[in-house]
């Protein structure tokens, strides 16, 4: 027999979020794949504007396993060297404080790109990041 599990799988909640993003009009891209200094990485979740990548997401099904892999972990240190903000989803958020963190993040970075004598319709892409691609 086949029971219902008690918490929530990683795929589950990078689902609810998935949706979430879209619906609130983010493009958003799901296990998207990259490779920088010949190691490959793939994103749980990725926010792109004007087809460059402006931040990482990482779902975990624990907020332990958030905690661990936020520290020095091997795939912590590979997402570091794409230069871009990576913000955990974990079973402790809900959607919408993940969105509002996201919403901060994107505000934050938005500030720090622009020059003062440029009007953020002068810029055109908030970063490029070397081999990565959505599918």
């Amino acid at each position: 027999m086949i029971q219902i599990p008690q918490n929530k799988s990683e795929f589950e909640l990078q689902a609810e979020l998935f949706s979430a993003l879209k619906t609130a009009g983010y493009l958003v891209r799901g296990e998207v794949s990259a490779r920088l200094n010949g190691k490959k990485s793939i994103f749980d979740l990725v926010i792109f504007k004007e087809d460059k990548a402006v931040v990482i997401i990482e779902v975990k099904d624990s907020p332990h396993r958030a905690v661990v892999y936020g520290k020095k972990t091997k795939q912590s240190m590979q997402y570091k060297a794409y230069n871009l903000p990576v913000i955990y989803h974990t079973t402790i958020h809900s959607v919408q404080q993940t969105l509002a963190r996201i919403e901060r993040v994107l505000a934050e970075r938005e500030l720090l790109l622009i020059a003062p004598e440029q009007k953020p319709s002068d810029c055109n892409s908030l970063n490029t990041v070397p081999g990565v691609e959505h599918h």
